[in-house]
């Protein structure tokens, strides 16, 4: 059974952007390692993916707020707009801890 998550991004405005994120992290996990090496390479591999899907999911702040909250993503693109240290923002579902490389689910 697919994810709930999985199952919105699929039917949202960013599908093709999400199923190809998709398909590099099922490539990276494919790959096997420990946990902590399929982490770092879905961080070095998976990187203009991760952000193609973020601005894509930028892009359409009324579909997403069902999913992401009321601002729908916008909170994240303020941070990012206003130059704040984005380790100050706090960390949100589905983002990477870029202290510990790892996805946050």
């Amino acid at each position: 059974m697919e994810c709930p998550l999985c199952a919105y991004m699929k039917m949202s405005p960013c599908k093709d952007v999400f199923i190809k994120w998709e398909d590099c992290l099922n490539a990276c996990e494919a790959q096997g390692g420990s946990d902590e090496e399929r982490q770092e390479r879905f961080v070095s591999t998976c990187v203009s993916q991760t952000v193609a899907l973020k601005e894509c999911v930028d892009q359409y702040p009324d579909f997403f707020k069902s999913m992401f909250g009321e601002d729908g993503g916008s909170e994240a693109k303020q941070n990012s707009e206003s130059h704040e240290d984005p380790s100050s923002a706090p960390m949100t579902d589905h983002q990477i801890d870029d202290d510990s490389s790892t996805l946050v689910a």
